[in-house]
This record gives structure tokens, C-alpha cells and sequence, in this order.
């Protein structure tokens, strides 16, 4: 048991982001958009916070429902006089082609920015083939084997 937990170990790799929790699960709708914008700026006797937060998620699925491009972005700053709070950014694009009922191929390119937890520009490149495993009206699971650089 504790060399397969230490193999799982060596070959796993850290996620900042959970890209299945923004996945958009629409069967049918082709085009779905979420955004959102946020500004803030509050002064306190010559003391200013400003804050800026934009996001925005959309997936375009192709007319026979085969293909998904997916696009999920956002940026953050939140600023006083002499200092800096939060400063990121988010960008990430997916494609995912069905192949076969159980199968399907995915690619991804992301970037991401992050002064607060000191990441200096983390740039993602991978693919792999996705194994759906679990197939019921309320839940879906799958297995993902990727390789990326």
C-alpha cells in the first residue's frame, strides 16, 4: 500500500485551479456567457481602497454538439495609497471533442498571474483523453490522463 501511495504521489501534480468546477454543463445550449464587473473605491479621510474585479466564462459548442471551446478569464487588483493587496489574472482555453460515447480528447493553454501567492506568470500547454466512467441522469464522472508541459 505504501509504495502505490508514494508512485501516486510522485507522478501527481499540484492544481491551483479546479477547471471541473467551471466547467458550464449545458446539454443542448450552444452558447452560454458569464461575466461580471465590479468596481469599488472608498476614501477614509485621504485613505483610498480601490478595487477592480472582472470575470468572465463562455463556451461555444459546435452545431453538432461534438465540440466545445471554452474561455474562462478574469483579473483582480485591489490597491490603497502605498499598497497593493491583489494583483492577478486568469486566462484559460479548452477544447473538447467527443470521439465516442466514452471517450473524448481534451487540449488546454492557460496563463495565470498572481502577486499575493507569488506566481510569476504559470503557463499550462497539455492534452489528453478523457474516459467518462459514470454516465446517469444526475451525475457524471471522469477519469483525465494528461500529459502538458
Amino acid at each position: 500500500m505504501t509504495v502505490i501511495f508514494c508512485c501516486l504521489f510522485f507522478i501527481s501534480h499540484a492544481q491551483l485551479v479546479n477547471i471541473e468546477s467551471q466547467r458550464i454543463q449545458v446539454d443542448s445550449i450552444r452558447f452560454v456567457l458569464k461575466s461580471d464587473l465590479l468596481f469599488d473605491c472608498s476614501n477614509n479621510n485621504g485613505d483610498y481602497l480601490s478595487q477592480f474585479t472582472a470575470n468572465l466564462a463562455t463556451q461555444i459548442k459546435s452545431k453538432d454538439l461534438k465540440r466545445i471551446y471554452m474561455f474562462i478569464g478574469s483579473y483582480n487588483t485591489e490597491r490603497s495609497k502605498d499598497q497593493d493587496f491583489q494583483n492577478s489574472y486568469f486566462l484559460h482555453l479548452r477544447y473538447n471533442q467527443k470521439i465516442t460515447k466514452v471517450f473524448r480528447f481534451e487540449a488546454f493553454i492557460q496563463d495565470q498571474y498572481n502577486a499575493l501567492l507569488t506566481i510569476n506568470n504559470r503557463q499550462l500547454i497539455g492534452a489528453g483523453l478523457r474516459l467518462k466512467f459514470i454516465s446517469t441522469p444526475t451525475v457524471k464522472a471522469y477519469f483525465w490522463k494528461r500529459i502538458h508541459v
